[in-house]
C-alpha cells in the first residue's frame, strides 16, 4: 500500500504535499473510507467536520501535524474509532460543545486504542471512551 503515495512512511496523506506524493485526500473521512488494515495516515490540513471521519479498519495510525485543528461543523464527533489497535497522535478538536458532542469517540468493541497528546477546546466531552483497554497518554485542555 505504501507504493500508492510514493512514501514509505505513510499510506495516505490528507492535504497537498506535492505532485509526486500520489494518494492525497482532501479530508480525513475520504482517506479513512478508502483505507485498509494497517494504514498510516498523515493529516496536514485543518477541517470543519460536517461528516464524522470513522476509523473502520484495524491497526490504523493517524498522525496529525501538531497545528492541525478540527472544528465542529454539523457533525457531533470530531473522530470516531471503531477499529482495533488504532493509534491517534496529536490533533486539536474544537467547539464540539453541544450536549452529546465528542472530540474523539471510541466505540464499544474497539480494542486497544491509543490516544497520544490530543488537544481539546470547548468540547462537551473531550473523549468518550466506550472501548476496551484504551490508553490515553495525555489530553490537553485548552
Amino acid at each position: 500500500a505504501t507504493a500508492a503515495t510514493g512514501s514509505s512512511d505513510y499510506d495516505a496523506i490528507v492535504g497537498e504535499v506535492g505532485v509526486d506524493q500520489g494518494a492525497n485526500y482532501g479530508d480525513l473521512k475520504s482517506a479513512l473510507d478508502n483505507s485498509s488494515d494497517g494504514w498510516k495516515i498523515l493529516v496536514l490540513n485543518d477541517e470543519e467536520i460536517d461528516a464524522i471521519p470513522v476509523v473502520l479498519n484495524n491497526n490504523i495510525e493517524i498522525v496529525f501535524k501538531r497545528s492541525v485543528l478540527f472544528t465542529k461543523g454539523i457533525a457531533a464527533r470530531g473522530l470516531q474509532i471503531d477499529g482495533n489497535d488504532c493509534k491517534i497522535v496529536n490533533g486539536r478538536f474544537k467547539d464540539f460543545s453541544v450536549a452529546g458532542d465528542f472530540g474523539i469517540y471510541i466505540s464499544a468493541g474497539a480494542l486497544r486504542t491509543v490516544l497520544n497528546a490530543p488537544r481539546f477546546n470547548n468540547c462537551d466531552s473531550s473523549v468518550s471512551d466506550n472501548g476496551t483497554n484504551s490508553l490515553i497518554d495525555v489530553v490537553y485542555q485548552e
